[in-house]
């Protein structure tokens, strides 16, 4: 990238800077392909869900290897009982490894999901265009009322 002649001032060098690196992120952003955006997106996305339930994960698995039963009412004792032992730190022992599987599992689920779902809604908007204008010269179908009803029927929510 060609920068441009700065002046010597400090002003001017840390404002033209920012703003260079600013293009420059935009640039690299815009260069990037969407699924490699999608696949980045879904993976820190995934890493940091993971992150925020590995404290209970790790509870999950300390019940899994004991024969201790599992009641709800005993998982802050167990936390407070790791704090006192290993320190705060220890609730999320093992959550590297977690990462390093997470990292490319929900990546490609995201990338894959946003191709899908791109390909699928393209689809559909064109075929309820074509659908629309179809009902529109011959007076039959169903209007657009009628078909959010429909959908709300075919819903899983109760």
């Amino acid at each position: 990238m060609e920068k441009s002649i700065k002046d010597n001032s400090s002003a001017s060098t840390s404002a033209s800077t920012s703003s260079d690196t600013l293009t420059e992120t935009k640039v690299v952003s815009r260069s990037m392909p969407q699924q490699i955006k999608n696949l980045l997106a879904g993976g820190m996305a995934g890493m940091l869900a993971k992150t925020m339930v590995a404290p209970i994960d790790r509870i999950k698995i300390l019940y899994q290897i004991t024969a201790t039963p599992f009641y709800i009412r005993d998982v802050p004792i167990v936390i407070q009982k790791i704090i006192q032992e290993e320190g705060v730190a220890a609730l999320w022992k093992g959550n590297m490894a977690t990462m390093i599987r997470v990292f490319p599992y929900a990546g490609i689920q995201f990338m894959v999901f946003n191709w899908c779902k791109s390909h699928v809604v393209l689809y559909n908007t064109t075929n309820t265009n074509n659908n629309n204008s179809n009902n529109a010269e011959t007076g039959t179908g169903i209007s657009n009322t009628n078909r959010r009803q429909t959908k709300k029927e075919w819903t899983l929510s109760p």
